[in-house]
Protein backbone atom coordinates (compact mmCIF):
# COMPACT_ATOMS: atom_id res chain seq x y z
CA UNK A 1 0.00 0.00 0.00
CA UNK A 2 2.94 2.17 0.55
CA UNK A 3 3.96 2.41 -3.20
CA UNK A 4 0.11 3.11 -3.71
CA UNK A 5 0.68 6.61 -1.86
CA UNK A 6 0.34 9.75 -4.59
CA UNK A 7 0.39 13.36 -4.32
CA UNK A 8 -2.81 13.66 -3.39
CA UNK A 9 -2.54 12.12 -0.28
CA UNK A 10 0.23 13.77 0.65
CA UNK A 11 -0.93 16.88 -0.27
CA UNK A 12 -4.05 16.04 2.31
CA UNK A 13 -1.96 14.39 4.96
CA UNK A 14 -0.40 17.67 5.55
CA UNK A 15 -2.96 19.72 6.08
CA UNK A 16 -4.94 16.82 8.56
CA UNK A 17 -4.00 18.62 12.09
CA UNK A 18 -4.81 16.79 15.26
CA UNK A 19 -8.45 15.98 15.93
CA UNK A 20 -9.33 17.54 12.95
CA UNK A 21 -13.27 16.83 12.24
CA UNK A 22 -14.23 15.14 9.38
CA UNK A 23 -17.20 17.71 8.30
CA UNK A 24 -14.18 20.33 8.18
CA UNK A 25 -11.77 18.30 5.95
CA UNK A 26 -13.84 19.53 2.66
CA UNK A 27 -12.80 23.32 3.86
CA UNK A 28 -9.39 22.93 3.82
CA UNK A 29 -9.12 20.83 0.35
CA UNK A 30 -11.33 23.11 -0.96
CA UNK A 31 -13.82 20.18 -1.52
CA UNK A 32 -17.14 18.81 -0.88
CA UNK A 33 -18.26 17.04 1.80
CA UNK A 34 -18.34 13.76 -0.66
CA UNK A 35 -14.95 14.35 -2.16
CA UNK A 36 -13.62 14.94 1.20
CA UNK A 37 -15.21 11.48 3.01
CA UNK A 38 -13.75 9.89 -0.28
CA UNK A 39 -10.02 11.05 0.05
CA UNK A 40 -10.20 10.10 4.08
CA UNK A 41 -11.36 6.74 3.06
CA UNK A 42 -8.42 6.04 1.07
CA UNK A 43 -6.21 7.45 3.23
CA UNK A 44 -7.82 5.29 5.69
CA UNK A 45 -7.08 2.33 3.74
CA UNK A 46 -3.62 3.36 2.90
CA UNK A 47 -3.31 3.41 6.99
CA UNK A 48 -2.31 6.95 6.69
CA UNK A 49 -5.10 8.48 9.52
CA UNK A 50 -7.08 6.83 11.82
CA UNK A 51 -10.95 8.17 13.04
CA UNK A 52 -11.52 8.41 16.70
CA UNK A 53 -15.26 8.46 17.81
CA UNK A 54 -15.97 11.19 20.02
CA UNK A 55 -19.91 10.45 21.32
CA UNK A 56 -21.63 12.87 20.98
CA UNK A 57 -19.03 15.45 19.11
CA UNK A 58 -17.98 15.21 15.40
CA UNK A 59 -15.45 12.22 14.61
CA UNK A 60 -12.15 13.45 14.71
CA UNK A 61 -9.00 12.54 12.07
CA UNK A 62 -5.09 11.91 13.15
CA UNK A 63 -1.95 10.50 11.46
CA UNK A 64 -1.15 7.55 11.94
CA UNK A 65 2.87 7.13 12.21
CA UNK A 66 2.98 5.60 8.98
CA UNK A 67 1.68 8.95 7.13
CA UNK A 68 4.14 10.70 10.07
CA UNK A 69 6.94 8.92 8.54
CA UNK A 70 5.57 9.38 5.12
CA UNK A 71 5.69 12.95 5.89
CA UNK A 72 9.28 13.58 7.53
CA UNK A 73 10.46 11.68 4.67
CA UNK A 74 8.87 13.76 2.39
CA UNK A 75 10.96 16.87 4.38
CA UNK A 76 13.51 15.19 4.30
CA UNK A 77 14.25 14.40 0.59
CA UNK A 78 12.60 18.24 -0.45
CA UNK A 79 16.42 19.48 0.62
CA UNK A 80 18.09 17.81 -2.02
CA UNK A 81 19.48 18.94 -4.70
CA UNK A 82 17.56 19.69 -8.48
CA UNK A 83 19.15 17.18 -10.60
CA UNK A 84 17.69 15.66 -14.12
CA UNK A 85 14.26 13.94 -13.12
CA UNK A 86 13.05 17.29 -11.54
CA UNK A 87 14.33 19.28 -15.17
CA UNK A 88 12.18 16.35 -16.80
CA UNK A 89 9.29 16.84 -15.03
CA UNK A 90 9.47 20.52 -15.09
CA UNK A 91 9.81 20.25 -18.72
CA UNK A 92 6.38 18.39 -18.85
CA UNK A 93 4.79 20.50 -16.32
CA UNK A 94 5.77 23.36 -18.98
CA UNK A 95 4.29 21.63 -21.90
CA UNK A 96 0.68 21.37 -20.77
CA UNK A 97 0.96 18.70 -18.48
CA UNK A 98 -1.12 19.72 -15.12
CA UNK A 99 -2.46 16.26 -12.95
CA UNK A 100 0.14 13.73 -11.35
CA UNK A 101 -1.81 11.44 -13.00
CA UNK A 102 -0.37 12.78 -16.01
CA UNK A 103 3.11 12.95 -15.17
CA UNK A 104 2.75 9.34 -13.63
CA UNK A 105 1.80 8.24 -17.36
CA UNK A 106 4.33 9.75 -18.96
CA UNK A 107 7.02 9.20 -16.76
CA UNK A 108 6.60 5.60 -16.00
CA UNK A 109 7.57 6.32 -12.34
CA UNK A 110 6.16 5.44 -8.63
CA UNK A 111 3.70 6.81 -7.49
CA UNK A 112 5.24 7.42 -4.65
CA UNK A 113 8.39 8.88 -5.96
CA UNK A 114 6.92 11.12 -8.19
CA UNK A 115 4.62 12.67 -5.35
CA UNK A 116 8.29 12.94 -3.22
CA UNK A 117 9.25 14.54 -6.10
CA UNK A 118 6.63 16.83 -6.98
CA UNK A 119 6.62 17.73 -2.84
CA UNK A 120 10.20 18.95 -3.26
CA UNK A 121 10.01 20.92 -6.19
CA UNK A 122 7.02 22.72 -4.15
CA UNK A 123 9.25 23.26 -1.55
CA UNK A 124 12.33 24.98 -3.42
CA UNK A 125 9.53 27.36 -5.15
CA UNK A 126 9.39 25.69 -8.69
CA UNK A 127 5.61 24.58 -8.45
CA UNK A 128 2.83 25.13 -6.60
CA UNK A 129 -0.79 23.45 -6.47
CA UNK A 130 -4.18 23.48 -5.69
CA UNK A 131 -6.59 20.61 -3.94
CA UNK A 132 -10.27 21.40 -5.94
CA UNK A 133 -13.06 18.68 -5.94
CA UNK A 134 -10.96 16.24 -4.87
CA UNK A 135 -8.16 16.39 -7.54
CA UNK A 136 -4.71 18.37 -7.06
CA UNK A 137 -3.68 20.80 -9.79
CA UNK A 138 0.24 21.79 -10.53
CA UNK A 139 1.13 25.04 -11.38
CA UNK A 140 4.81 26.12 -12.72
CA UNK A 141 5.87 29.38 -10.45
CA UNK A 142 7.46 32.11 -12.46
CA UNK A 143 11.12 30.32 -10.96
CA UNK A 144 10.39 27.05 -12.13
CA UNK A 145 9.03 28.63 -15.99
CA UNK A 146 12.39 30.17 -15.99
CA UNK A 147 14.12 27.10 -15.07
CA UNK A 148 12.46 25.06 -17.58
CA UNK A 149 12.77 27.59 -20.16
CA UNK A 150 16.84 27.63 -19.86
CA UNK A 151 17.14 23.96 -19.40
CA UNK A 152 15.36 23.75 -22.84
CA UNK A 153 17.06 26.07 -24.61
CA UNK A 154 20.62 24.79 -23.13
CA UNK A 155 19.33 20.99 -24.89
CA UNK A 156 18.93 23.22 -28.23
CA UNK A 157 21.93 24.75 -27.98
CA UNK A 158 23.91 22.20 -27.34
CA UNK A 159 22.11 19.58 -30.20
CA UNK A 160 22.66 22.66 -32.88
CA UNK A 161 26.31 23.45 -31.81
CA UNK A 162 26.94 19.69 -32.06
CA UNK A 163 28.56 19.93 -28.53
CA UNK A 164 31.04 16.54 -27.38
CA UNK A 165 30.10 14.59 -24.56
CA UNK A 166 32.55 14.89 -22.05
CA UNK A 167 32.96 11.61 -21.96
CA UNK A 168 33.70 11.32 -25.33
CA UNK A 169 35.95 13.49 -25.53
CA UNK A 170 37.67 11.76 -22.48
CA UNK A 171 37.92 8.36 -24.14
CA UNK A 172 38.36 8.96 -27.74
CA UNK A 173 41.72 7.55 -28.92
CA UNK A 174 44.81 9.29 -29.27
CA UNK A 175 45.46 8.85 -32.65
CA UNK A 176 42.42 11.07 -33.57
CA UNK A 177 44.03 13.94 -32.17
CA UNK A 178 47.24 12.94 -33.80
CA UNK A 179 45.73 13.40 -36.85
CA UNK A 180 44.16 16.10 -36.27
CA UNK A 181 47.50 18.27 -35.18
CA UNK A 182 49.15 16.83 -37.95
CA UNK A 183 46.49 18.00 -40.18
CA UNK A 184 47.81 22.03 -40.06
CA UNK A 185 51.55 21.60 -40.56
CA UNK A 186 50.25 19.76 -43.97
CA UNK A 187 47.83 22.58 -44.80
CA UNK A 188 51.11 25.50 -44.04
CA UNK A 189 53.30 22.83 -46.24
CA UNK A 190 51.26 22.85 -49.28
CA UNK A 191 50.36 26.48 -49.13
CA UNK A 192 54.13 27.48 -50.03
CA UNK A 193 53.78 25.09 -52.65
CA UNK A 194 51.01 25.98 -54.48
CA UNK A 195 52.81 29.67 -53.79
CA UNK A 196 55.26 28.61 -55.67
CA UNK A 197 53.44 26.48 -58.22
CA UNK A 198 51.02 29.74 -59.23
CA UNK A 199 55.02 31.89 -59.39
CA UNK A 200 56.58 29.41 -61.84
CA UNK A 201 53.44 29.76 -63.85
CA UNK A 202 53.56 33.36 -64.02
CA UNK A 203 56.99 33.05 -64.87
CA UNK A 204 56.81 30.61 -67.50
CA UNK A 205 53.13 33.00 -69.21
CA UNK A 206 55.44 35.92 -68.86
CA UNK A 207 58.51 33.76 -70.78
CA UNK A 208 56.12 32.27 -73.37
CA UNK A 209 54.56 36.25 -73.97
CA UNK A 210 58.41 37.73 -73.91
CA UNK A 211 59.25 34.89 -76.50
CA UNK A 212 55.45 35.77 -78.60
CA UNK A 213 56.52 39.30 -78.69
CA UNK A 214 60.57 39.04 -79.75
CA UNK A 215 59.19 36.57 -83.28
CA UNK A 216 56.74 39.02 -83.92
CA UNK A 217 60.01 41.72 -83.86
CA UNK A 218 62.09 39.05 -85.51
CA UNK A 219 59.45 39.10 -88.63
CA UNK A 220 59.10 42.85 -88.62
CA UNK A 221 63.19 42.89 -88.64
CA UNK A 222 63.32 39.89 -91.72
CA UNK A 223 60.38 42.45 -93.42
CA UNK A 224 62.36 45.29 -92.93
CA UNK A 225 65.47 43.70 -94.29
CA UNK A 226 63.72 42.86 -97.68
CA UNK A 227 62.46 45.69 -97.84
CA UNK A 228 65.81 47.36 -97.91
CA UNK A 229 67.34 44.83 -100.37
CA UNK A 230 64.49 45.05 -102.56
CA UNK A 231 64.80 48.82 -102.78
CA UNK A 232 68.73 48.48 -105.33
CA UNK A 233 66.86 46.31 -107.34
CA UNK A 234 63.95 48.64 -107.93
CA UNK A 235 66.57 51.51 -108.39
CA UNK A 236 68.42 49.54 -111.09
CA UNK A 237 64.76 48.70 -113.23
CA UNK A 238 63.96 52.36 -113.27
CA UNK A 239 66.90 53.43 -114.48
CA UNK A 240 66.97 50.44 -116.95
CA UNK A 241 63.03 51.74 -118.21
CA UNK A 242 64.27 55.71 -118.18
CA UNK A 243 67.08 54.67 -120.52
CA UNK A 244 64.86 52.75 -122.50
CA UNK A 245 62.46 55.50 -122.56
CA UNK A 246 64.87 58.31 -123.16
CA UNK A 247 66.10 55.63 -126.49
CA UNK A 248 62.45 55.57 -127.87
CA UNK A 249 61.97 59.18 -127.53
CA UNK A 250 65.64 60.04 -129.61
CA UNK A 251 64.28 57.30 -132.55
CA UNK A 252 61.01 58.96 -132.52
CA UNK A 253 63.09 62.71 -133.21
CA UNK A 254 65.41 60.97 -135.50
CA UNK A 255 62.70 59.62 -137.51
CA UNK A 256 60.93 63.05 -137.48
CA UNK A 257 63.90 64.53 -139.01
CA UNK A 258 64.81 62.33 -141.48
CA UNK A 259 61.02 61.75 -142.46
CA UNK A 260 61.19 66.01 -142.94
CA UNK A 261 64.16 66.87 -144.67
CA UNK A 262 64.44 63.71 -146.96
Amino acid sequence: MADEINFLDLAVLIRITPNTPLEKLGGLINSSIFDASNIAGTLKQKSLIEFSANYPGPNSMNVTEQGNMLIREANERSADSFDKLDEVILQHLSGGKRFPSELQTTLNLRPKDLAIRLYKESKQGYITYDIKNGNVELILTEKGFLKAKNDREGMIGGSTMGTMPPTFAQNRPSGVTIQQQSATPQIQQTQPQSIAQTQTIQNSTTQNTNGIFKELNFGNEQDTTINTHETPQLKNENKRWMTIAILLVILVVVYVLVTYVL
